[in-house]
């Protein structure tokens, strides 16, 4: 989701319905600065770089054995 700020509108872009669906709820509510601080994106980009390298791990250890 992305959020821009005019002079007195905001203005939200997404490409997902679920995601409008959410943007759409955190604005009316107010509550995209309370969103934002629970660094959702950051937390979840970690988790999946995480497993990603797991996989790696794993892989290149199968790799390793059937040598």
């Amino acid at each position: 989701m992305m959020h821009k700020k005019s002079a007195n509108r905001d203005g939200y872009f997404t490409d997902d319905g679920f995601a409008m669906g959410i943007a759409f709820i955190l604005s009316v509510l107010g509550q995209n600065d309370q969103f934002d601080s629970l660094n959702w994106f950051e937390s979840l980009r970690e988790k999946l770089d995480s497993d990603q390298d797991d996989i790696n791990s794993k892989r290149d250890a199968q790799v390793f054995r059937s040598q």
